[in-house]
């Protein structure tokens, strides 16, 4: 049993290299297997098919970003009864981390990214079950805190979402290639909740 538990983290270790570099499409057993140090045959033994073996490596990868996430909430982002603005900066704070997250484990990154936008035919409904993970990815876990009193009645709790979820993506696209370090993150941070914040004043209502 132990045996059969070692072979398998050789195998999922040496397939997150392959899959994370050459992508699922590219990717080949035959490849994964020496690395691993096992026999070929232990690959389909244990998890069937390339397929699931992919399943197995980007569910592990999500599972290990969302744990390493929450641990993070719980020490600094444990005061959900603040609006605005700080919320606004709990979620850059969150961003930025994801993106510092994303540097550090390039191969996981890459399979999670994979899995989402263009996941294998045989194992998309397994994917869909990770909605809920993924959402606390994408910050909604602080939507909730945000009152919509003042929003335009024009604009749902959805649209409202949305938008504030597609300005995080471009400020995250807009940075992610550059060099981090800890004065540079305090410079995306303000000038980041800054342009939340202008996003947020288009939505709201006129008050003139």
């Amino acid at each position: 049993m132990q045996n059969d538990k070692t072979t398998k983290e050789k195998i999922l270790e040496a397939a997150l290299t392959e899959f994370g570099t050459k992508g699922y499409k590219n990717a080949s057993t035959n490849q994964i297997y020496p690395v691993a140090h096992v026999s070929k045959g232990a690959i389909f033994k244990i998890f069937g098919s390339k397929s699931n073996l992919f399943y197995e490596v980007f569910s592990l990868s999500l599972s290990k970003m969302v744990e390493a996430l929450n641990s993070i909430q719980l020490e600094t982002y444990n005061d959900l009864s603040k609006i605005n603005t700080d919320v606004f900066d709990r979620m850059i704070a969150v961003m930025l981390w994801k993106m510092e997250y994303a540097k550090k484990h390039p191969f996981e990154t890459a399979v999670m990214m994979e899995g989402i936008s263009d996941p294998p035919k045989a194992i998309q409904q397994l994917i869909i079950t990770h909605v809920n993970d993924l959402k606390k990815l994408s910050m909604n876990i602080f939507f909730d805190e945000i009152p919509m009193d003042n929003i335009r009645e024009d604009i749902s709790k959805e649209q409202f979402r949305e938008n504030i979820e597609i300005s995080l993506a471009g400020i995250q696209a807009y940075y992610i290639n550059q060099k981090i370090d800890l004065g540079y993150l305090e410079k995306i941070r303000e000038k980041s909740i800054l342009y939340l914040k202008t996003v947020m004043k288009g939505m709201e209502k006129n008050n003139d």
